[in-house]
């Protein structure tokens, strides 16, 4: 008994000296606290409500996968295509050109400048 009569002096002194703010900030530490305890209780009811992901063992089909065709799509547009690591004649003559020597001095120009710009700050 002797505790709480402590206790219960110090508060006493305590609200005697700080008065109406003394009694404000106790009762809005004591609504802070009550309001975190709701916030945690209203969060474990929630997760407890939540449904839980069923996995299905059924397979996918592969046409179900892919892009269905239409008409905005080029029929020359895969989605996925193999890789081929070599060219044939046909892709050759297609795809690569042959750099003239005007290509060949600008791509080389351009490269000088790069490498004058990054050693420029090398001392």
């Amino acid at each position: 008994m002797e505790i709480i009569d402590n206790v219960s002096g110090v508060i006493q002194d305590f609200v005697a000296e700080k008065g109406k703010a003394a009694i404000g900030a106790i009762a809005a530490l004591f609504v802070l606290i009550i309001a975190l305890v709701a916030l945690l209780f209203a969060q474990c009811s929630q997760a407890n409500n939540k449904d839980i992901i069923k996995i299905s063992d059924s397979p996918v089909s592969a046409e179900s996968l892919f892009m269905p065709r239409s008409q905005a799509m080029e029929d020359g547009y895969y989605l996925s295509r193999p890789q081929n690591l070599s060219w044939d004649e046909e892709e050759v003559d297609r795809w690569f050109e042959e750099p003239d020597e005007s290509r060949i001095r600008d791509l080389s120009k351009s490269n000088d400048s790069l490498v004058e710009g990054i050693l420029g700050a090398v001392q």
